[in-house]
């Protein structure tokens, strides 16, 4: 019996994940991304909350 060896192309059934585990792969994927997403929003919201109470400071002047 001759063995017949697999081309560069050819892949066998237990080297491609199923259906559900790209599924799986794919949403923590989306679900990393909104998090980190998530964090710079906030990093933005504290440096715009900043930026506003530095020009509050110098309309007001300095306080006696």
């Amino acid at each position: 019996m001759t063995k017949m060896l697999k081309g560069k192309g050819e892949r066998s059934r237990n080297d491609v994940p199923d259906l559900h585990t790209q599924w799986e792969s794919l949403l923590d994927q989306v679900w990393q991304s909104e998090a980190d997403w998530r964090l710079w929003d906030r990093v933005d919201a504290v440096v715009r909350l900043e930026t506003l109470r530095e020009q509050r400071g110098r309309q007001e002047g300095p306080q006696a």
